[in-house]
């Protein structure tokens, strides 16, 4: 499954920018299916300043479809760092 988010390109710039985090707060259940319940692999790369509305678009994605609680969200997003799950390369 691909879900675009380019923020710079028509139809939507101008006047609106769509930024990978919106899209993914759109996409809570298919994210909690294939990283909460079929083990898929995360990978983010890019600007460094979207890191934070990533981390929190994809603990709230697993907190909304019963993946992780609000409790164990960083718990949860720690073990996929550990286990090589979810990679992230940001500048």
């Amino acid at each position: 499954t691909l879900v675009n988010a380019f923020s710079h390109d028509k139809p939507h710039y101008p006047p609106k920018m769509i930024f990978v985090n919106q899209r993914m707060e759109e996409n809570t259940r298919l994210l909690g299916d294939l990283l909460g319940k079929q083990g898929g692999y995360f990978y983010m790369c890019g600007l460094a300043v979207a890191v934070p509305g990533i981390d929190k678009a994809l603990k709230g994605a697993m907190v909304a479809e019963g993946v992780c609680t609000k409790q164990g969200e960083d718990a949860w997003i720690a073990e996929m760092k550990e286990s090589g799950r979810y990679s992230q390369e940001s500048y």
